[in-house]
């Protein structure tokens, strides 16, 4: 389990992403290993999830200030997004990013940007 939360920690790259991509990672790792930790461990584990959390997910705008890219991450949409991209998929495109708070003209920049037309 160290091993793997060093490996973890490679994500922490100063980059909201990489947060988001350690705290899934740590989360994934506290549940696999639940049974083998003592309770203080867990205690621990539950408080940095905590902090990092708060930290990451600001309560009153959820996505404010945030790339496109950190929006479909938090929403944990970035496969969904790509594989709607792929298939060009333009309603289903417009409903992740609506639903990641963005607005018609970013999602028209966005859809542009692929060389999509916006419905």
């Amino acid at each position: 389990m160290a091993e793997q939360l060093i490996d973890a920690k490679l994500y922490v790259n100063g980059l909201t992403d990489g947060w988001y991509a350690f705290l899934n990672l740590f989360k994934e790792l506290m549940f696999k290993n639940s049974n083998s930790l003592s309770s203080n461990c867990k205690v621990q584990a539950d408080s940095l999830i905590i902090q990092l959390e708060n930290a990451l997910i600001p309560q009153q705008n959820k996505y404010g200030g945030m790339t496109v890219n950190e929006r479909l991450v938090l929403a944990n949409k970035m496969d969904e997004f790509d594989d709607a991209i792929n298939s060009k998929d333009i309603p289903k495109i417009t409903d992740i990013l609506k639903s990641v708070e963005l607005s018609d003209s970013n999602i028209n920049a966005i859809l542009g940007s692929y060389k999509l037309l916006f419905i």
